[in-house]
């Protein structure tokens, strides 16, 4: 009894009934089994390497820190340089309160650096975050300048309050401004291809492992 190609002749009577054993496949000489990670990553079996961030992701992370900058800017100018003039115990708790909105201010300008960060890690959640807290930004700087457009006839009467007018109307044209920027630079079609990139990235190395 023989072997021919995986066929073995077994004898039946004065027959032969040529019976198939099924063989295993064998990989080509030379041929590796492909990692389950590199179907995972989508690189064709090639290591994908790390994206680098692009011009409008640095771009979007400089005018973050710009928009920290303007908000420090603001916050020590209300702080320190504004004040009613009142009794004693009044300034007191205007102090008091002005301290306790700094703190939180300060607080969320270091949300606001965490985000410029993790953006240009390729963190996609961050880049929505962000996007909101710039949406936020224009709405607000808006209002305020609609409102102290709409309202200057009535505060001239107040120097008090007029004499900070053109300080605080400076700083919500430059945070309208550098929000839009954030915004933009972030949806522009190179970031989107990084956040992509690096989401890719993340999954092969996380299979690889």
């Amino acid at each position: 009894m023989t072997e021919n190609n995986g066929y073995t002749p077994r004898t039946e009577g004065n027959y032969q009934t040529p019976q198939y054993t099924p063989q295993a496949s064998q990989p080509y000489a030379g041929q590796q089994p492909t990692p389950y990670s590199q179907y995972m990553g989508y690189t064709g079996g090639q290591e994908r390497t790390k994206p680098v961030a692009s011009q409008t992701i640095k771009i979007a992370a400089s005018a973050i820190y710009v928009l920290v900058g303007l908000s420090l800017i603001s916050n020590i100018y209300t702080l320190f340089l504004t004040s009613a003039d009142t009794g004693i115990g009044d300034e007191t708790l205007e102090f008091a309160a002005k301290l306790v909105s700094t703190v939180y201010s300060l607080a969320m300008l270091g949300f606001y650096i965490l985000l410029a960060i993790l953006i240009t890690k390729g963190a996609n959640w961050a880049r929505i975050v962000m996007t909101v807290l710039s949406g936020l930004s224009i709405f607000v700087s808006l209002v305020g300048l609609f409102f102290v457009s709409l309202m200057q006839p009535f505060l001239s009467e107040f120097s008090d309050i007029t004499s900070t007018e053109p300080f605080d109307t400076v700083i919500q044209v430059l945070v309208f401004i550098t929000s839009i920027v954030i915004i933009v630079a972030l949806w522009m079609p190179k970031s989107h291809t990084f956040f992509a990139e690096t989401a890719i990235y993340k999954r092969q190395q996380m299979f690889a492992r």
